[in-house]
């Protein structure tokens, strides 16, 4: 992959800051200069700001230039088109902080987050990484105002939370302040992971490290129509890996396995009713398949392979049917 950088000033030398701000962006020519002005609200202004282009084909660039000067000083990096993980680990290269921070292109901070990570990290010297609350915004409509207590989160520990976070992912990236050092200890991003990368991260952090939550929405993640995580299959897949990646550092340890194979197997009866949704069938039996082998699955499993057998046009029919009588 061939990378170049540059900063209105042409030097990458200077002074170190004391946190980095990665921003991987991909066609975002709308929401990325909302998501810089954000960072250049922060009352907190000891950080540099890294904003990775992965390939992208609309004005991305052109919305960045004006924020490669003061006060910002971007250092603007482009590289081909291979996905969030591949835009944060390029951006991880370049970082100089003690810290750091990421935001994707669509979301925005409010003033004081990177104010408030800082201290408590400061507070907590144990902790390897802090993460926030925040608002979730779907095309200009708040769903949560608090993400975190609103949905199934509503009592989140501090210090050893690894086992928690095997059940489910509660640390959005765009809420994360954490150190350095660590990172290049276990590795950045896994770019073989086109979603759920960050969860993936998160969980081989807290596996050996505390970790400690700011109870304060101080993040307002918004999502608009193209989203990748829109991709049902796409998420899902990822969630698969992700799963099986952990059954194999875990076959040592039956508990952490049943917790993770509960989840595996939900992973793989969606993935199967969604392929069926898109009249994958051929795809969507494999899946079915898999789940048949668990019992709390089996009955659910078994009728939609016998469905996805059927002829194409009797299929249609009665998913018309069932719609039509919802």
């Amino acid at each position: 992959m061939v990378v170049a950088f540059r900063k209105k000033n042409g030097s990458m030398s200077g002074p170190t800051s004391r946190v980095s701000i990665i921003i991987p962006v991909y066609n975002s020519e709308k929401t990325v200069g909302e998501a810089l002005d954000s960072v250049a609200a922060q009352t907190y202004t000891d950080y540099e700001v890294i904003v990775v282009n992965d390939g992208s084909t609309d004005q991305s660039e052109s919305a960045i230039k004006k924020y490669m000067s003061p006060p910002l000083n971007v250092t603007y990096v482009e590289q081909v088109n291979n996905g969030p993980a591949a835009a944060r680990n390029a951006g991880l290269r370049l970082a100089k902080g003690e810290f750091v921070a990421f935001l994707d292109a669509d979301d925005l901070w409010d003033k004081d987050k990177l104010a408030t990570a800082i201290e408590a990290m400061d507070a907590n010297p144990d902790a390897k990484l802090v993460f926030t609350d925040m608002r979730h915004v779907v095309n200009g409509r708040t769903v949560y105002a608090s993400y975190l207590h609103e949905r199934p989160y509503p009592s989140l520990p501090n210090g050893k939370i690894y086992d928690n976070l095997l059940w489910g992912n509660f640390i959005f990236t765009p809420t994360v302040l954490v150190r350095r050092d660590v990172l290049r200890e276990v590795g950045g991003f896994d770019e073989n992971l086109q979603i759920a990368e960050d969860y993936d991260l998160w969980l081989r952090i807290a596996r050996r490290y505390p970790i400690h939550y700011i109870d304060r929405p101080l993040v307002t993640r918004r999502r608009i129509g193209g989203n990748i995580t829109d991709d049902k299959q796409t998420y899902i897949k990822s969630c698969i890996r992700l799963r099986e990646k952990l059954l194999e550092v875990h076959k040592e340890e039956p508990g952490r396995c049943r917790i993770i194979e509960g989840q595996l197997k939900r992973d793989r009866y969606n993935l199967g009713y969604v392929l069926f949704d898109a009249m994958n069938f051929k795809e969507s039996r494999k899946f079915f398949f898999q789940t048949l082998v668990y019992p709390d699955y089996f009955l659910n499993a078994l009728f939609y392979i016998i469905v996805t057998l059927l002829p194409a046009g009797i299929i249609k029919f009665l998913r018309q049917v069932k719609r039509g009588g919802e």
